[in-house]
């Protein structure tokens, strides 16, 4: 799955799957304005549903700890 999103992307699934990454560096703002919102119910979020949300990447952007932030601020259920 993570190799066609790469294709997706207009990248290579075996040439750039390794060497390109993709980085949503608002995804932390992105959910707590989603989970913000007046229609929204508390439901489980599963984070790592195509590829390992600890990439060498998580150290630098810490994307993962601040969805988890995000969702603990919100008493959100997530899992893995």
């Amino acid at each position: 799955m993570a190799r066609r999103t790469h294709e997706y992307l207009d990248l290579g699934a075996g040439t750039d799957f390794e060497t390109k990454l993709t980085v949503k560096v608002n995804a932390p703002e992105l959910l707590a304005r989603e989970l913000s919102r007046p229609g929204w119910k508390r439901s489980h979020i599963a984070f790592s549903g195509v590829t390992d949300c600890y990439q060498p990447l998580e150290n630098r952007y810490q994307l993962t700890r601040r969805c988890l932030e995000v969702c603990r601020d919100f008493a959100n259920p997530v899992g893995s």
